[in-house]
């Protein structure tokens, strides 16, 4: 499957989504999703359309693995391959914990995560935010757990 490809269908099961054609949004996101499980829009867009048909577990579990793949995006690691800065790990963590937005990539990884979990407690999944409101994830919660 073509890169270009799997945007084109993740856009078209959007607009199924906005037109109110949740079961063929749901069916589309769950397609795209087994053949590349690291989609995190489609992810979001699942648990979106889930939640819209009243699937509100299986809506959990789409949101819990996008907030997982956004997490792993912003990790220390994960940003040495996004970032055009050269930043010390401890320091790059440090800036991710505070929310301080290191690329254009991260701004986009940082806002799904924002997203994500604000869904999440729609949903009525108690989801952990530092003081500045951003949610914590298991990479964020383990620098912080460790300060």
């Amino acid at each position: 499957m073509a890169h270009d490809d799997i945007y084109v269908r993740i856009g078209d099961a959007w607009g199924m989504y906005r037109e109110g054609q949740h079961a063929a949004a749901i069916a589309e996101f769950e397609r795209i999703v087994a053949q590349k499980p690291d989609e995190i829009d489609a992810h979001y867009g699942l648990g979106l359309a889930l939640r819209a048909a009243g699937q509100q577990e299986s809506a959990v579990t789409a949101f819990q693995k996008a907030l997982k793949l956004v997490d792993a995006k912003l990790s220390p690691a994960a940003a040495d391959k996004y970032s055009t800065i050269e930043v010390e790990t401890e320091t790059l963590q440090e800036a991710l914990t505070e929310d301080t937005l290191v690329t254009g990539k991260h701004d986009r990884f940082t806002m799904l995560k924002r997203m994500t979990g604000q869904r999440l407690t729609e949903l009525g999944v108690n989801v952990p935010v530092s003081r500045s409101g951003a949610v914590i994830t298991d990479a964020i919660q383990a620098s912080y757990d460790n300060a």
